[in-house]
C-alpha cells in the first residue's frame, strides 16, 4: 500500500500523464466516439481493470488500475465531461455545472468512503477483493448511465437549437455527437441555419472551418462511406 501512496502523493506526475494523453488522443477520441462514449471510457476502464485486479491480485494490478483511472479522468474523460454542458443555455449551464462539480462529486466521495468502511467492517480479510468488486459494480452502473446520457444530450441539443436557446458555430463543435445532431437539424423546417459539412477536415484550424453549402454538403453526405452520414443526407 505504501508504494501506491507514494506514487499518488505527487499529483504532478498524474497531471503530466493526463496532459500527454489528452494531447495525443483526446480530440480524436471525441471525433470518433462522441460525448457520451468518451465519458464512458472511464467506467469501462475501471470495470475491466477491476476485474483484472481481482483475477490477478497484487500491487502491480492495483497500481495499473489506479494509474489508468487517474490519467483518463484528467484527460479524455474531463474533455467529454466539459462538453456535456454544450446543449445548455448559459443561464442554465453555470448552476448545473456548479451543482455537479461541487454537490454531486462530494456526495459521491462520501458514498465511496462509506463503501470502503463497509467493506472493511464486513470482510476485513478479503476487503481488497470486496472493494474491487464494488468498484466494478459501480462502474457497470456508470456504463449504463452513459447510454441515457447520449439520448438526453441529443434531445436537449435538438430542443435548444430549435428554440434558438443555444447557437453553435462549426468552429465550436469538437465531437461527433454534436456534429451529427447539427447536421440532422438543418433538414428540419425552421431549424438552425448553420450546415455542418459531414466531411469537414477536423484536423484543420478552428478558424478555417466554415459553413458548407447545403447542396454540396448533402451531395457529399450521400457519397460518404459511413451509413449514418448517408442517412442524414437523405
Amino acid at each position: 500500500i505504501e508504494p501506491v501512496k507514494q506514487v499518488f502523493a505527487e499529483p504532478a506526475a498524474i497531471n503530466l500523464l493526463g496532459m500527454i494523453a489528452q494531447a495525443a488522443v483526446g480530440r480524436r477520441v471525441l471525433e470518433k466516439l462522441g460525448v457520451a462514449r468518451t465519458v464512458g471510457i472511464l467506467p469501462w476502464t475501471t470495470a475491466v481493470g477491476g476485474l483484472g485486479a481481482i483475477a490477478f491480485p497484487g500491487l502491480p494490478s492495483i497500481l495499473a488500475v489506479k494509474t489508468s483511472e487517474a490519467v483518463l479522468r484528467n484527460s479524455v474523460y474531463r474533455s467529454g465531461y466539459e462538453l456535456l454542458f454544450t446543449p445548455l443555455p448559459a443561464a442554465e449551464k453555470r448552476p448545473a455545472k456548479a451543482l455537479l462539480d461541487v454537490g454531486v462529486v462530494r456526495i459521491g466521495d462520501m458514498l465511496a468512503a462509506g463503501l470502503v468502511q463497509l467493506a472493511l467492517f464486513i470482510w476485513l480479510a478479503h476487503a481488497q477483493t470486496l472493494m474491487l468488486s464494488l468498484a466494478v459494480i459501480t462502474s457497470l452502473l456508470g456504463i449504463m448511465i452513459t447510454f441515457r446520457i447520449h439520448h438526453g444530450y441529443v434531445a436537449t441539443l435538438e430542443r435548444n437549437l430549435l428554440s434558438r436557446a443555444v447557437q453553435l458555430t462549426p468552429g465550436q463543435v469538437r465531437d461527433r455527437t454534436t456534429r451529427l445532431t447539427m447536421a440532422a437539424m438543418t433538414a428540419i423546417p425552421d431549424g438552425p441555419t448553420v450546415v455542418m459539412d459531414p466531411d469537414a477536415d477536423w484536423d484543420a484550424e478552428d478558424d478555417a472551418v466554415t459553413p458548407a453549402d447545403p447542396v454540396a454538403a448533402r451531395f457529399t453526405g450521400l457519397r460518404a462511406a459511413e451509413a449514418d452520414r448517408v442517412i442524414l443526407a437523405l
